[in-house]
């Protein structure tokens, strides 16, 4: 994070002239795994650490990493969960290969995977939408029963059902609470359904602006 800080700063900094980044990067290709993972794997963490990693890298614009982030693209998208797509998480990106997803996991992935040039084609969006649109308070877009119960906001929560922000009162009858959406999550959703190329005039976006106006 910090060198991706770095090398989007002012006079844009680069290896050649910059000690601090040359070390940086030195180290982050040090940790590349035979997987294409950036970790240390008694650490775990592996799909974060490679995305952030991917975003430091791919800011220096340097053409000599490109085998190493090919690696790493193919790391990514193992990390994407597929199989039934009735899964409230289908689509998502965990911490790791086979680890359960999220919203901000699924963000910096997307957001890696973008800085990488992932093809339009890529399935990977779609699927990733789709998880996406399942953490958004709005019964009208959201399929799950999880989601039916709230305010209808256009607001975004960590996992479809769950806010580490709590619960607010229900809209719906029957049920007394529905998760609470929050700015951050609702920030990443929309910056990660830009990535996928969802339009801004899209249900999608258009609910999350009123939630972000409204909030």
């Amino acid at each position: 994070m910090v060198l991706e800080a770095l090398a989007n700063g002012p006079g844009k900094p680069r290896e050649q002239n910059t000690p601090a980044i040359d070390k940086a990067v030195k180290y982050i290709l040090s940790k590349q795994q035979a997987s294409g993972a950036f970790a240390i794997p008694e650490f775990g963490l592996e799909n974060y650490n490679t995305s952030l990693a991917v975003l430091g890298l791919t800011s220096l614009e340097n053409p000599a990493y490109k085998p190493v982030l090919e690696k790493a693209k193919a790391f990514i998208l193992t990390a994407q969960l597929d199989g039934e797509p009735a899964n409230p998480r289908y689509g998502s990106f965990g911490y790791a290969p086979g680890k359960p997803g999220d919203l901000s996991n699924t963000s910096f992935s997307m957001e890696a995977l973008k800085a990488l040039g992932l093809e339009e084609s890529s399935p990977a969006w779609k699927n990733a939408v789709k998880f996406i649109q399942r953490c958004q308070d709005d019964a009208e877009l959201n399929d799950l029963p999880a989601m039916k119960a709230g305010r209808g906001s256009g607001g975004f929560v960590y996992v479809p059902g769950e806010s580490p922000f709590g619960t607010e009162s229900a809209k719906s009858e029957g049920k007394r609470y529905a998760p609470r959406p929050y700015g951050n999550m609702t920030y990443e959703a929309v910056k990660s359904l830009l990535y996928a190329g969802v339009k801004q005039d899209s249900p999608l976006l258009q609910s999350a602006q009123r939630w972000i106006k409204e909030n």
